[in-house]
């Protein structure tokens, strides 16, 4: 019998998941812009369930300060 996945539990899929596609420039973009970025000057982001740090990574290439947290080690 197959084991099943737990509902949030990456842990089988780890490994794959690296090769999702990036997250859409503009897609970003507007989420950046409905919150409010362009008009602060001390923007920070938290991460929570960052994954392999996809989000992330596009994120602080944009010069945004992000704190990441991923409990599951395998990810």
């Amino acid at each position: 019998m197959q084991d099943k996945i737990q509902l949030g539990d990456f842990t089988k899929l780890a490994k794959a998941y690296i090769n999702r596609l990036a997250y859409n420039d503009l897609i970003v973009s507007a989420l950046l812009k409905y919150v409010g970025y362009d008009k602060k000057t001390d923007f920070k982001v938290a991460d929570v369930g960052a994954g392999t740090g996809k989000f992330t990574k596009v994120l602080s290439e944009k010069g945004i300060k992000i704190f990441s947290v991923e409990p599951n080690d395998e990810m």
